[in-house]
């Protein structure tokens, strides 16, 4: 009886089975490439995302500072400004933080003095000269270790409103019940319903400006 049949139907059911096993192999291989894009995008997602949060955390931070600076120097000194401040400390700004699409942590930021501007007026009153000052704000992610760090050079003008300062000294002139100069010169007796002449110049604007900004590498 002759074996040759067997042979062929052995050969044909190797190279079935090895066609079937190279088959098998190209579909893990394209899964596991698949699995592997899609994990390769959710992280790139996912980053992108938590630079985004810290970039804004940054942004935030240096809006808070510039009300800060709006508060020099009715409500705040240079002193008080300067230095390390959590978003909110001075201005009182909430900021939402720790949820599943919220910056890690408060943003915080550095606020230092620079020199005067050269050009500044030496007439001018001290309190209406240009003030320039360097704010730099770190703001996280979702994530602890993502950070963001914007620095940011301000510029202010705070103008010395007179007729505030005027009336109250009128106040206090008032209660103690003595006479002051009004400014044309004259002597006058001082009653609660005495007005103050308005001695604003209009020549000076209050402002607070970002003069320019730039990111830093993160430490």
């Amino acid at each position: 009886m002759s074996r040759h049949p067997l042979r062929s139907v052995s050969l044909q059911s190797g190279m079935t089975l090895l066609a079937c096993s190279l088959v098998l192999f190209g579909v893990a291989m394209l899964a596991s490439a698949s699995l592997r894009l899609l994990q390769d995008s959710i992280s790139l997602t996912f980053s992108t995302i938590d630079r985004l949060l810290a970039h804004r955390a940054a942004e935030v931070a240096l809006k808070d500072a510039a009300s800060t600076l709006a508060m020099i120097p009715h409500d705040l000194t240079i002193v008080e400004a300067q230095g390390l401040h959590h978003l909110g400390d001075i201005t009182g700004e909430r900021f939402a933080q720790g949820g599943p699409m919220q910056s890690s942590a408060v943003p915080e930021y550095f606020l230092e003095a620079l020199p005067s501007p050269s050009g500044a007026d030496p007439m001018q009153s001290e309190t209406s000269f240009p003030h320039r000052y360097r704010v730099t704000a770190k703001g996280k992610g979702l994530s602890e270790s993502t950070l963001f760090v914007l620095q940011a050079d301000f510029e202010t003008q705070t103008c010395f409103d007179e007729k505030i300062e005027l009336e109250k000294d009128v106040r206090n002139n008032v209660q103690n019940g003595v006479q002051i100069g009004i400014p044309n010169g004259t002597q006058s007796s001082v009653h609660n319903d005495a007005t103050i002449p308005d001695q604003r110049h209009g020549t000076c604007i209050p402002y607070v400006r970002r003069l320019a900004w730039r990111m830093l590498p993160a430490s």
